[in-house]
């Protein structure tokens, strides 16, 4: 008699390459890859990295299209890139998330070859099959490719040279993941790649808070001297992948939950997917009731810049009616079950409202934390 076990699937790139330099590899990538390639980015990268991406490609593709993603990236815009990539076998896309997920949309939908080139480690697309698109109705839909990128190449003198609230914003997103699959897998919910969290994934999102725990200001501070060094090497590999393979091989939780509903929230939606990330993860830590770990990682958020209120999110004045209103929000997404408590939408609201509280106790000129006696 078979028992009945849950499945579990683990998914990555079939090729992930980091370093500064890199990107004068992706002729040779691109050639085991396929035979015409097409660039997909939008139009600051174009300007700082097409001609040259388009010069180490000529050998294989002399007229390399470059089609440039304008606007959000919805449903309609991924068609209007589809039809000029028809006859193409080989998807490059080179910038931030945006271009990246509009990268893998053509590339699922034209069942061609994908290579993804981050110029930017604000979160973890670039290792994920998963493509966000946003509907000019507010609407947002996931879609997801039947594989992971074929390739991933990660200059990191590029990133290097990039702002710091980049690495910042992706800091966030890569903080929770460890979290967020404890969670799902302490109710034996399913991972985005389907089944339950693996052991594999879990290693990985292990690894992935110890290092930007550890690592995390330091690589800031590399990237604010626009310089490359270790710290950076490691925080970089940390936010995109494993932070990637963590989250698609383990699942999401309440810091997601309220990541989206933040993004879907007038005024909060102007924040980076990263810092509404970071601070999910401080709600999911306060619905945890365990204080001391709440404080260890507001602690960290408040170190590294990350925003730990909603004020500094873009919500100045937030209360009662807008808290109660964001956690009745949250309670439609789709991992709130991803949790033990099961938690209602007072729960929620209860938990916003002790982050709140703690934020208020920071002091303005350092960030650290002010402890009071209740």
């Amino acid at each position: 008699m078979v028992s009945a076990v849950a499945e579990r699937t683990f998914r990555a790139p079939r090729l992930y390459l980091q370093g500064p330099g890199v990107i004068e590899q992706a002729r040779e990538i691109v050639g085991a890859l396929g035979h015409v390639p097409v660039l997909v980015t939008d139009v600051e990268v174009a300007g700082l990295l097409g001609a040259r991406l388009s010069e180490i490609l000529r050998p294989l593709a002399p007229g390399l299209q470059t089609l440039v993603l304008t606007g959000e990236l919805s449903s309609s815009a991924v068609d209007e890139l589809l039809e000029r990539a028809r006859g193409s076998d080989v998807v490059v896309a080179a910038g931030g998330g945006r271009v990246l997920d509009a990268g893998k949309a053509v590339a699922g939908r034209l069942g061609a070859s994908l290579l993804l080139v981050p110029t930017i480690a604000s979160s973890d697309a670039a290792t994920s099959r998963a493509a966000v698109l946003h509907e000019a109705d507010g609407d947002v839909i996931v879609e997801r490719r039947a594989w992971n990128p074929d390739a991933v190449l990660v200059d990191t003198a590029i990133i290097a040279a990039a702002p710091a609230h980049f690495l910042r914003w992706g800091i966030g997103d890569a903080l929770a993941t460890k979290f967020e699959l404890e969670a799902c897998a302490a109710v034996g919910g399913e991972s985005p790649n389907g089944g339950i969290a693996t052991i594999a994934a879990a290693a990985l999102a292990d690894a992935c808070y110890a290092t930007v725990r550890s690592r995390g200001r330091a690589a800031l501070d590399a990237v604010e001297a626009g310089v490359g060094d270790e710290a950076l090497e490691a925080v970089v590999e940390a936010a995109l992948l494993l932070s990637g393979l963590g989250f698609e091989g383990g699942g999401l939780s309440i810091a997601h939950s309220v990541a989206i509903t933040l993004a879907r929230t007038p005024d909060l939606d102007r924040a980076a997917h990263g810092e509404q990330v970071a601070y999910g993860l401080l709600v999911q830590l306060a619905l945890d009731d365990r204080e001391e770990r709440l404080l260890d990682v507001h602690g960290f958020c408040a170190d590294v810049g990350l925003p730990r209120t909603l004020e500094a999110l873009g919500a100045p004045g937030a209360g009662d009616v807008e808290i109660r209103s964001l956690a009745l929000l949250t309670m439609s997404a789709p991992w709130v079950a991803n949790h033990p408590l099961a938690p209602s939408s007072d729960d929620l609201a209860a938990a916003v409202h002790k982050v709140e509280r703690l934020g208020r106790r920071s002091t303005p000129s350092d960030g650290r934390m002010v402890r009071t006696v209740a």
